[in-house]
């Protein structure tokens, strides 16, 4: 028997196993093990991380995390400023606070963090910063970007004059309590 529209029928099929939990889809990205967008996620949005960080708990799992892995304990300082940096700003500087946040998450080799990297980015959830050389954010996780972060940053985030050789349109969007995380994406809009 012939198929009249494949194209159809794939799309009902990914529709139909993201309402069943199967995938899990985001604009262009389809997931097939939705628990592991979840694992990924769950660390960058932890909200007892930052009750970690004031209780000092936080040294603990820093500790522990430094014996499991390869790493030499001189990045103990850097890493604590950096965790600091990220609960109160969002802004992520290296891979040493993925690997810690990621530390947990089954199946993630630290080889395969750039591919993550980049689905976040893509899905929304984190914004890629252009690096100036000086010791500015890399990216910045966007449900974390306080009023509060750091000008240069928050102005590479939400830019108040266009880039040279652009055009300049000012779109105001207030998200709302549960608004999905790409959305702008999504409607073929470039975020800048």
């Amino acid at each position: 028997r012939r198929i009249a529209n494949p194209g159809r029928v794939f799309v009902d099929a990914t529709a139909l196993w993201e309402a069943q939990g199967r995938v899990f889809i985001d604009g262009r990205l389809v997931v097939l093990q939705p628990s592991f967008v979840i694992e990924i996620i769950s660390p960058l949005v932890d909200v007892q991380l930052k009750d970690d960080v004031q209780s000092g708990k936080i040294m603990g799992d820093i500790s522990t995390f430094f014996e499991e892995s390869e790493l030499l304990e001189t990045h103990v300082g850097t890493l604590r400023k950096e965790i600091r940096k990220f609960v109160e700003f969002g802004e992520i500087h290296s891979r040493l606070l993925l690997a810690f946040l990621w530390r947990n998450v089954g199946g993630l080799a630290k080889k395969h963090h750039s591919q993550v990297i980049e689905m976040l980015a893509a899905s929304g959830v984190i914004l890629m910063l252009e690096c100036d050389g000086e010791n500015r954010a890399s990216a910045v996780a966007l449900c974390r970007l306080a009023a509060a972060a750091d000008p240069v940053v928050r102005a590479k985030v939400w830019p108040r004059e266009a880039r040279t050789n652009e055009r300049e349109l000012t779109l105001k969007l207030e998200p709302y309590t549960g608004f999905p995380a790409g959305f702008v994406e999504r409607q073929g809009w470039r975020s800048t």
